[in-house]
């Protein structure tokens, strides 16, 4: 009877230790599973925010040649020429929307370079140049006759949500139209600068016609 008792209690002992074993085995399983669906919903996130921004993007077209005021989001303001003038030379501005032909500018694209444009002062008929060809940071921006150079071409890139960021054309097509210091206010210059994705080399194309 002995014998049977004893016998009894082991196996007992074993098949509770069996069963704890597996108990923690499931469990275990479970946390990994968890862990794992967890990784996957993350990376589902990740990659669903990736898929927005390439709509985001691919929804950004090139605007097409015409006429068009161009805007600064952050400021809510325009691209004009200083006191409307005419002349070479003439300093380009960030203005609030006057309506004024100074702040219209006409879109052309270069057919023997896919991808660049000219941009043109409707009311002094200048393209938009960049000083004395010149690549470094803080050269100023203004209007001067058209004279096909790659200081007057410009590359546009699309950022999405319509916005694009103006490139020049010349050397490695890095500086980009830029508002000095991120001012806001009337009057602030216009100038070239290394593109850096700030909400002052940002703009927007709207029609003018």
């Amino acid at each position: 009877m002995k014998n049977v008792i004893g016998l009894w209690a082991s196996t007992s002992k074993s098949i509770l230790k069996s069963a704890f074993v597996a108990m923690i085995a499931i469990c275990m399983a479970s946390c990994a599973k968890d862990e794992v669906s967890g990784e996957e919903i993350e990376i589902e996130a990740i990659e669903a925010e990736e898929i927005e921004a390439e709509v985001s993007l691919a929804a950004t077209s090139l605007p097409r040649d015409g006429r068009y005021y161009i805007k600064n989001p952050a400021s809510g303001k325009y691209l004009g020429v200083q006191g409307g003038n005419t002349t070479n030379g003439s300093n380009v501005v960030l203005w609030e929307k006057s309506g004024n032909p100074d702040q219209i500018w006409g879109l052309e694209s270069d057919g023997n370079n896919p991808g660049q444009f000219w941009l043109f002062n409707w009311n002094a008929e200048k393209s938009l140049d960049v000083t004395k060809r010149s690549t470094q940071n803080g050269t100023n921006i203004q209007i001067w006759g058209f004279s096909n150079a790659p200081n007057q071409k410009w590359i546009l890139e699309p950022l999405g949500n319509n916005e694009f960021v103006i490139l020049s054309a010349q050397g490695n097509h890095t500086e980009c139209v830029d508002i000095a210091r991120r001012s806001t206010s009337n009057g602030a210059n216009i100038h070239l600068w290394d593109w850096a994705f700030g909400a002052n080399q940002k703009w927007v194309f709207e029609k003018a016609d």
